[in-house]
């Protein structure tokens, strides 16, 4: 069993000196994200909030959106599960927004009870103060998406939607809009261009390189800044190559 472990160790090692050189050269981030135990989960998160620090550097608050080229690839999850983590930090004010207005998801995983939202607040129906809801975790904040409306693309596209974020980031330390698939949703890639940085979430072994690809093109085409992807829902096996070790 020991040698097991030295060939996993060596290969780990191996692995995170080419990750270093591929992340070195490139301008993106990656993180891999397994979805599966919360232990694991908590310290690939805390990863990536280093990541979009490290992407983000010399800013008191950074607007951030979670998307996916696909549905179905995790963004949700891992919106959530990134705002709890980064509410770990007692000094800081965390606020989710669920911008995925067809589906309200986030809305859901938070078990917050439907309301006035963003859409309501970009026309005038609604304010910060009676959109935004406490959760039960210490620090964090949630905005809900409101209804979702024919137009609500031009909504995002106003000078309104700006001001909003503005504002928001004025608030709070960490802004984490949760949004539906770059690919299928107009709104989504307006949002990305509004914030200060993307995150795509892909999901190992069944995206495709182009379709994940045409994503990236669409973002940064609307100048969204894609600062990183994330692979959810990754299968660690050992590798053959480790066998060649014992």
């Amino acid at each position: 069993m020991s040698k097991i472990f030295d060939a996993l160790r060596k290969a780990e090692q191996e692995r995170k000196g080419r990750a270093g050189i591929v992340a070195g050269s490139a301008s993106r981030q990656v993180t891999v994200f397994s979805g599966k135990k919360p232990d694991v989960t908590g310290i690939e998160l805390s990863a990536l909030r280093n990541s979009v620090e490290l992407a983000l550097p010399n800013k008191s608050s950074r607007c951030l959106l979670v998307t996916t080229s696909l549905a179905g690839e995790g963004a949700t999850s891992v919106t959530h599960d990134l705002c709890q983590v980064l509410a770990q930090d007692p000094m800081l004010r965390i606020l989710g927004v669920d911008g995925d207005f067809s589906r309200s998801d986030l809305t859901r995983r938070f078990k917050v009870e439907p309301g006035p939202g963003l859409t309501e607040i970009l026309r005038g129906e609604a304010t910060l103060e009676t959109g935004i809801v406490k959760t039960p975790v210490q620090n964090l904040d949630f905005l809900r998406g409101g209804v979702n409306l024919p137009g609500v693309s031009q909504l995002i596209s106003s000078a309104q939607m700006k001001s909003v974020l503005r504002e928001l980031s004025s608030l709070y330390h960490f802004v984490v809009v949760d949004s539906g698939p770059a690919l299928s949703s107009p709104e989504t890639i307006v949002l990305g261009s509004h914030t200060d940085g993307v995150i795509l979430v892909v999901r190992a072994s069944k995206t495709r390189r182009e379709i994940v690809q045409k994503a990236v093109n669409m973002l940064s085409q609307s100048h969204a800044n894609v600062i990183g992807v994330v692979f959810n829902r990754r299968k660690f096996a050992i590798p053959a190559f480790i066998y060649k070790r014992l």
